[in-house]
């Protein structure tokens, strides 16, 4: 027999496992980024140019990622937590809120200076092994996505639709953080090639690589 209504305890280890997995996916999209690939960077490439990047076309890029993870992950529990309490409302019984808050903390480029101990340019080498971090970021990140999306996939709704609508959102932020940090990849490495153009610097390295070695 098929039966519409819902299972209040699959319901709440489905959004305690999309907990986590946001948690997860947080953490890449934010936290990664912001220590192993902002907070590196700014050891090895210092000029005007890498300010412009980081401040007008990085951070906003991945700011917004964040943010629309953020809003999505937030309105998938908050229907959750709705749809439970209106079958339990339903069915004579109560479900109590799954408590549940994003991490609202974006991106700090503030780090990104014009010059280090004076000197100006970028350490190619260093710079470009910093950068295939995001490469394991993505993977990270996408890997999180699905499982939110795993987690969302027995919720305890039974009949009808409403799993098939969750995972839509949920399949939205995975196409947008691919997108994303795909794009982010690409314009960094542009970003670089600009500032080794900008300093003819043909070895990639900056005069005594920062080091004050002279």
């Amino acid at each position: 027999m098929a039966i519409t209504g819902f299972d209040p305890t699959i319901v709440r280890n489905s959004l305690a496992a999309v907990k986590t997995a946001y948690e997860e996916l947080y953490h890449a999209i934010r936290t990664d980024v912001q220590t192993k690939f902002i907070n590196k960077m700014s050891s090895c490439w210092a000029c005007q140019r890498a300010i412009n990047f980081f401040s007008n076309d990085f951070k906003p890029s991945a700011d917004s990622l964040i943010t629309n993870v953020n809003t999505v992950v937030q309105s998938v529990v908050d229907t959750m937590n709705e749809a439970a309490t209106n079958w339990a409302t339903t069915n004579g019984s109560t479900f109590a809120k799954f408590s549940f808050s994003t991490y609202e903390t974006l991106l700090d480029v503030s780090n990104i200076k014009e010059n280090i101990n004076g000197k100006r340019g970028i350490d190619l080498e260093i710079a470009t092994s910093i950068a295939a971090e995001l490469s394991n970021i993505q993977y990270t990140a996408l890997s999180a996505v699905d499982k939110l999306r795993n987690a969302v996939v027995n919720c305890g709704f039974l009949g009808g639709s409403q799993a098939n609508n969750l995972l839509g959102s949920l399949d939205s932020i995975r196409n947008s953080s691919k997108e994303a940090i795909n794009s982010l990849m690409a314009s960094t490495k542009q970003a670089i090639n600009d500032t080794l153009t900008d300093y003819e610097d043909t070895e990639g390295t900056i005069s005594a690589q920062f080091a004050g070695n002279e």
